[in-house]
């Protein structure tokens, strides 16, 4: 499951619409376009994340089972990635 797919599927089962949740973060197309395709902003996700009441250790761990990747270093990265606005969708691509 991609994090588009996962975030979709939170988003339904707090039974918001994509208007609901894309409200002051970016527009319902956007969002949209980011639960088919799976490429979410890092800063968009964490807004997202953060509307939906969900830590993002618990997201990616949802979105990777296997644990495949070291959730800490994932999460330093991500932090630093938002706090710093620098360009994270690379960061993004390696959770895929």
């Amino acid at each position: 499951m991609n994090q588009g797919q996962l975030l979709k599927k939170i988003r339904v089962s707090r039974r918001l619409s994509q208007q609901q949740l894309a409200q002051d973060i970016t527009s319902q197309a956007a969002l949209s376009r980011m639960e088919k395709s799976g490429n979410i902003d890092a800063n968009v996700l964490l807004r997202f994340l953060d509307k939906l009441d969900i830590h993002p250790t618990e997201f990616f761990m949802l979105a990777n089972p296997d644990g495949l990747i070291d959730s800490q270093d994932y999460q330093k990265k991500l932090y630093a990635a938002y706090y710093n606005k620098q360009n994270s969708q690379t960061l993004i691509n390696q959770v895929k």
